[in-house]
């Protein structure tokens, strides 16, 4: 028994953070889910969400800590769940975002929050940890052969050709389409990659991806725009399940949306439907829906089999879209080994065609 006039000694070391290892294991979409498991046990439970959040929050490092805390802050000051979240970007998807703010709005926030902790997505997580592999490895083997062609060009190239004006002799073929490459590149490329690298650098910076991802993605990327059209199916299917008019949700929905694009879509939409058209053929006209899926939907069926219809063909787009996603990167993977392959060629035909000259000379 230790004794009441000594101090206490604590020889255990001091962690802020019991689980995160120091570099996170887990992915973005990984600790993510984490927060939205956390608020819908807090809704679930009625209890107050901004302890449980602080709570997550002391159990990462970094970024993930940073905003976690911010949203914690916010929560603890009384400010709406919906809000907190759209004011700390990064510490959910915009999707989960939409969706929590859809359900608040709608009185379904419960029901939202289940649809999000669904374990039968079929894009996120096979598709995004892929394209992320991919880009890391494309600009990987960028960055390696671009070291090493210039280092072949600025320090080897010059040396040959010096050699090769000393005995006044013409160069090989394989050495002077090596130097006429590099001098493209220099001349007409080098302005390219410098700005796809500020690129880079601007879409790491979260305000600038945050907003690059909501004003451009939908547009120039067909994928994702396919994906956000199945996104607005599923909640309206959870409108339908809940026995709430498609008119409103539509209407929140059009309010709320984080992609301008599909804002104005949305807004045209309602428009329509309260001078009489149809939802389904409104949709279809603003290319949210395709003419297949409209025709399924025309069909009159009970609440729930609509509400499971349309979760259905959200399910099928997304899986479509997976299927394209993958296809694309089977192929892309292989054109840059085979592109990464042809330009090893190129600088070993460059760099052994005028030392062979060179040995058969003097031979």
């Amino acid at each position: 028994m230790p004794s009441p006039l000594l101090p206490t000694l604590d020889f255990t070391w001091p962690c802020s953070s019991r689980l995160a290892p120091w570099w996170p294991a887990d992915s973005l979409d990984a600790r993510q889910q984490s927060l939205v498991h956390v608020l819908r046990g807090a809704i679930h439970g009625q209890v107050a969400a901004a302890p449980l959040v602080a709570g997550l929050a002391a159990e990462h490092r970094g970024r993930t800590r940073w905003r976690l805390q911010r949203l914690a802050e916010r929560l603890e000051k009384g400010m709406p769940l919906a809000d907190a979240l759209e004011q700390t970007p990064g510490v959910l998807t915009d999707e989960g975002v939409l969706a929590i703010r859809f359900g608040s709005q709608l009185g379904i926030l419960p029901a939202a929050l289940d649809g999000l902790v669904r374990e039968d997505d079929a894009t996120s997580p096979r598709i995004r940890p892929r394209i992320r592999r991919t880009i890391w490895y494309l600009g990987s083997l960028l960055l390696i052969g671009t070291m090493i062609v210039s280092f072949i060009l600025i320090k080897i190239m010059p040396t040959f050709q010096s050699i090769w004006d000393d005995f006044d002799l013409e160069a090989p073929w394989a050495q002077r389409l090596l130097v006429g490459v590099g001098n493209f590149v220099a001349s007409y490329l080098l302005l390219p990659i410098l700005f796809l690298l500020a690129l880079t650098r601007i879409v790491s910076m979260l305000p600038a991806r945050w907003k690059l991802r909501r004003l451009l993605a939908g547009r120039f990327l067909r994928p994702v725009a396919q994906l956000r059209s199945a996104d607005l199916l599923e909640l309206l299917a959870l409108a339908v399940r809940a026995g709430r008019p498609l008119v409103g949700a539509v209407s929140t929905l059009a309010r709320y949306h984080f992609d301008a694009p599909i804002r104005q879509k949305l807004l045209y939409v309602r428009n329509e439907v309260e001078q009489g058209a149809n939802l389904w053929e409104s949709l279809r006209t603003v290319r949210l829906l395709t003419p297949a899926e409209v025709r399924v939907l025309m069909f009159d069926s009970p609440i729930a089999t609509q509400a499971w219809t349309m979760e259905q063909l959200a399910r099928a787009r997304k899986v479509r879209v997976a299927g394209r996603i993958e296809t694309l990167l089977d192929w892309l993977e292989p054109a840059s080994i085979l592109l990464l392959a042809g330009g090893v060629l190129l600088v070993a035909l460059g760099v052994m065609a005028p030392l062979s000259e060179l040995i058969s000379g003097l031979s």
